[in-house]
């Protein structure tokens, strides 16, 4: 299981190290919703402009970052659901999680783009929500941004999939909820930042060797992810326990009542 405060901590990193590929995902739509501000309020960018455009931009990303919680619940519902049908849910899960943080790393890299074929099978949801917020555009208020930010949280994301399995593992609702608003609020700097100095920003985590230790770091969480549900405490059987179940699962009973007795 997720083990507080840790995860938390960690989700809030994973936003961090990800927020490269969130520049490449949601960076044109705050580049557009800074200048639309602008338009919208029939103003240049003085200082009345960008107190618009501070508005326009934390209305989107609250919804976006909504939009991550509510699916952090769901998901984390789900999680303890199945692992109330079979005992060994968790660890099958945790490993899932360990696995697809690897891919996500591998993905920002470049070295190997498998997650795309997550992405796609994401397309098929975003091909009906798209439309509504296509609607939402351009943005005139504040509550807009909001619910364009809720809809657009929807877009098919594989690093918002991976950190969204490992919420899977959580033991409370609460929990995997909190590790997808912190991953939100990881995110929330870069995007922030994406939407007033566009060009930079995107210029700068665009750059290979950014990419290569964002992508290497959450790699190496990947697999600290893998250790730790090979490892599992707290209550649960660790991995070699596991297998010796298993393992006296195949013998016949005399075998097993011997193995006991040494």
């Amino acid at each position: 299981m997720i083990q507080d405060p840790l995860s938390l901590s960690a989700a809030f990193v994973m936003g961090l190290l990800g927020s490269s590929h969130c520049q490449g995902m949601c960076g044109g739509i705050m580049s557009a919703l800074s200048v639309n501000s602008f338009k919208q309020s029939g103003q240049t960018q003085s200082a009345h402009g960008i107190a618009v455009n501070y508005g326009i931009l934390f209305g989107y990303n609250a919804g976006r970052i909504l939009t991550y919680v509510e699916a952090g619940v769901i998901v984390s519902l789900l999680g303890l659901w199945l692992q109330q049908l079979h005992a060994d849910m968790g660890f099958i899960l945790r490993i899932a999680s360990a696995i697809l943080l690897v891919l996500m790393g591998f993905y920002l890299t470049g070295w190997w783009m498998a997650l795309t074929s997550l992405e796609t099978l994401g397309s098929k949801l975003w091909r009906y929500i798209q439309p509504l917020a296509n609607q939402l555009i351009p943005v005139k208020s504040v509550w807009h941004a909001v619910l364009l930010g809720m809809l657009w949280g929807w877009l098919p994301c594989g690093l918002v999939y991976s950190v969204l399995a490992w919420s899977a593992t959580a033991s409370s609702l609460y929990q995997g909820a909190g590790v997808m608003l912190f991953f939100g609020l990881g995110t929330l700097p870069s995007l922030l930042l994406t939407g007033l100095f566009a060009q930079q920003v995107t210029r700068f985590a665009r750059q290979k060797s950014i990419r290569a230790v964002s992508g290497s770091l959450i790699i190496v969480f990947g697999l600290w992810t893998l250790y730790g549900a090979l490892h599992m405490t707290g209550g649960e059987k660790p991995m070699h326990s596991v297998m010796k179940d298993a393992a006296a699962g195949m013998q016949s009973p005399h075998e097993h009542e011997r193995a006991l007795e040494r």
